[in-house]
C-alpha cells in the first residue's frame, strides 16, 4: 500500500510538471498552458499528501511547478494605475448562444450604469429583443446583421461601423468573429473593437485568427479598445502576440471568467484591451451563461 502511494504521488507529481512546462516543449498541446490556475490548485492536495506521507523528494516537482505557473499567473491579476483623464465603463458579456433566457443579463446592465455594452454570442437569428429592452439606456446599437458573427455593441453614444464583418461561420476559420465601431463620444472619440477566436484545440487556426486581428488592429484610428473571448489565457502566447501587435495593455486585471460554475479553477478568457490602465476591472454575478461578464472602467488617451 504504501508503495501503491508512493507511486501515486510521483506520477501526480511529474503529470504536474509536464503540465506546466509544456509551453516549451515543441510540438506540446497548447490548451495546458491555459490551465495554469488548476495546476496550482491541484498542487495543494498533492504537497499535503507528501507531506503527511513525508516524501520530501515528491515535493520537488511540485514547488518547481508552483513556482513556475505563479510566476505566470500572479502577475496577470495586478491591477494597473490609472492615467489621469475621462473614465468609460464598459460591460463585456459572452451570453452563451445556449442562455434560454436574457433576463439577467438585461438586469445587469440596467444594475452597472455601464457607457458601453459587448455581448458576444447572441445571433441575428435570435432576435434583438434584449436589446430593445436596453434602448432606454443604450439608444444606439451595431450587430453584425446577416453576416451573423454574434458580436454586439450597444452605446449611450453614436457608432459608427469600422471595416469588415467577419464570421468563422460564414468565412474562413482562420478570422475570428469580428466587429468594430468608431465611438462617437461627445469628449472624443475612440475605437471599438470585439473579437471571438475559436477554441485552443487546432492552434493554428487560434494563430491564425490572431494574426488577422493584429492586422486589423494596426490599421484603425486610435485610441482603441479591444473587448473580446479569446479562448486563451493572459499568460499565453497568444494573447501576448494580440498585445505586442496592436500596442495594447491589458485593462481586464481580473481571475477567470470561464467556466461560470467553477470560477476557483477556471480560466481568464474574456479579456479587455486598450492603450490606458484602469480605474476598475472585476468579474460580474452569473447571468445564466458558462462565462461571468467583466465590467472594466478605463480612461482614455488621446
Amino acid at each position: 500500500m504504501v508503495d501503491a502511494v508512493a507511486i501515486l504521488l510521483w506520477a501526480g507529481a511529474l503529470a504536474m510538471l509536464l503540465f506546466t512546462i509544456l509551453r516549451w516543449v515543441p510540438g506540446g498541446w497548447s490548451v495546458a498552458d491555459h490551465l495554469r490556475i488548476a495546476l496550482l490548485w491541484g498542487a495543494v492536495p498533492l504537497a499535503m499528501m507528501a507531506l503527511v506521507g513525508r516524501r520530501w523528494l515528491v515535493l520537488l516537482p511540485v514547488t518547481l511547478a508552483c513556482l513556475i505557473n505563479g510566476a505566470l499567473v500572479v502577475p496577470t491579476l495586478m491591477p494597473r494605475s490609472s492615467p489621469p483623464g475621462q473614465s468609460v465603463t464598459l460591460l463585456h458579456a459572452n451570453v452563451w448562444h445556449h442562455n434560454p433566457s436574457m433576463d439577467g443579463f438585461v438586469a445587469q446592465a440596467r444594475a452597472q450604469h455601464a457607457d458601453l455594452l459587448v455581448v458576444l454570442e447572441r445571433h441575428h437569428f435570435q432576435g434583438y429583443a434584449w436589446a430593445d429592452a436596453l434602448v432606454d439606456r443604450f439608444p444606439h446599437r451595431l450587430t453584425c446583421e446577416e453576416a451573423d458573427c454574434g458580436n454586439n455593441i450597444l452605446s449611450r453614444w453614436p457608432l459608427e461601423r469600422l471595416g469588415v464583418v467577419t464570421s468563422p461561420w460564414h468565412d474562413q476559420p482562420d478570422k475570428p468573429s469580428y466587429l468594430a465601431a468608431r465611438v462617437h463620444r461627445p469628449s472624443g472619440a475612440f475605437t471599438l473593437v470585439t473579437a471571438h477566436l475559436s477554441q485552443p484545440f487546432d492552434q493554428s487556426i487560434q494563430d491564425a485568427q490572431a494574426e488577422w486581428l493584429v492586422a486589423r488592429l494596426q490599421e484603425l484610428p486610435g485610441p482603441v479598445i479591444l473587448s473580446g473571448d479569446f479562448n486563451a489565457a493572459p499568460w499565453s502566447p497568444l494573447v501576448q502576440r494580440i498585445k505586442d501587435g496592436g500596442g495594447l495593455v491589458r485593462l481586464s486585471t481580473t481571475g477567470p471568467t470561464w467556466p461560470s460554475s467553477a470560477l476557483f479553477i477556471g480560466i481568464p478568457i474574456d479579456h479587455v484591451f486598450g492603450d490606458a490602465g484602469p480605474g476598475d476591472a472585476r468579474v460580474l454575478a452569473d447571468i445564466g451563461s458558462d462565462h461571468r461578464p467583466l465590467l472594466v472602467t478605463f480612461t482614455l488617451t488621446d
